[in-house]
């Protein structure tokens, strides 16, 4: 699941560029600051206790919990009903246009319009917009996943 969202995240040439354009977050991997602790191949340890979409940050978590975090719990990310695959949510329809195997693609006059796809409220196109939309109390009214307490 990460190794996809990083994909995603980086995205291709056309995906990545409507991404910024459309003013959704580029998260990075799950490296720890630099200074910190190296791996194997010189680069630093991969920290797994934090969600870099949603900001949640569990001690206990492994790379599994963190992947099972993204599949059922962060309210950033979403499974695409086509293909099953776990998406950004403000890259939901960008990702059905470009990515996904099990929708049609849509119009650009569709993918240019800024609004949540899973409640269709118009959202400001750029990361705190996504971020009142999504993380912020109430968050997407129908978004499944629960707001974490922090």
């Amino acid at each position: 699941v990460r190794d996809t969202l990083q994909q995603q995240v980086r995205g291709g040439a056309a995906a990545g560029a409507a991404a910024a354009v459309m003013g959704f977050p580029q998260k990075d991997s799950h490296r720890a600051p630099s200074g910190e602790a190296e791996g194997e191949e010189g680069g630093p340890l991969e920290d797994f206790t934090q969600c870099p979409f949603c900001g949640q940050h569990d001690p206990t978590w492994t790379e599994a919990l963190l992947d099972q975090h993204y599949e059922q719990q962060c309210p950033w990310l979403v499974v695409c009903e086509c293909c099953g695959q776990v998406v950004e949510i403000p890259a939901l329809e960008l990702h059905k246009a470009h990515n996904c195997e099990g929708f049609e693609a849509q119009t650009q006059e569709a993918l240019a319009k800024c609004h949540c796809p899973l409640c269709r409220d118009s959202i400001v196109p750029s990361e705190g917009g996504w971020a009142r939309h999504l993380l912020q109390p109430p968050g997407c009214t129908n978004n499944s996943r629960a707001l974490a307490v922090r």
